[in-house]
């Protein structure tokens, strides 16, 4: 069999910190795997949203701790990961930053970021909100998020990004 006993280790998972695991297939028989992570020693502190790609043996392909996806300050959480149709994946987090936004990163199957540095924000970011985020595989290699903001807009809202990061279509429901 390609699989250990007990499966393969894909990243530092065992720390007590590291929570919130979710995955997606990579196309190629293998996943991208993403999750939290709390850091105290990082810079800056905080938790962090790392991903992992493991390969269709079971073995990773990026650093044995998996990639962090932002370096922006402040925490992020409620990590969401989606399938971008060429090998590698889109990611989305909420940035609890003041205030608190929902941001995303597309990375490629070498685990290489494709959108800037941060992301792209897919929430206003102008504005405090209690916010929840759900992820689908979208157009062209980007994605389709839904995003209920409570405290702005009762209706949920969707938007559409392609494989760079551009916004197709921004809609209430």
């Amino acid at each position: 069999p390609l699989w250990v006993l007990d499966g393969q280790r894909a990243a530092r998972l065992d720390a007590a910190d590291d929570s919130a695991p979710a995955m997606a297939s990579d196309g190629a028989g293998g996943f991208v795997l993403t999750w939290q992570s709390y850091d105290p020693a990082g810079v800056p502190a905080g938790t962090r949203v790392r991903a992992q790609r493991v390969n269709g043996a079971g073995f990773a392909q990026w650093t044995s701790a998996g990639l962090a996806i932002s370096p922006l300050s402040g925490s992020q959480t409620e990590p969401r990961v989606v399938a971008d149709s060429a090998g590698g994946a889109v990611l989305s987090w909420v940035q609890s930053t003041t205030p608190r936004c929902i941001r995303a990163q597309r990375l490629n199957a070498a685990g290489a970021r494709l959108w800037s540095a941060d992301g792209i924000a897919v929430t206003d970011t102008t504005r405090a909100a209690s916010r929840t985020h759900y992820l689908l595989a979208g157009p062209a290699g980007g994605a389709r998020f839904l995003v209920h903001d409570t405290a702005i807009i009762p209706t949920p809202r969707w938007r559409d990004v392609d494989g760079s990061g551009a916004t197709l279509r921004w809609d209430a429901l």
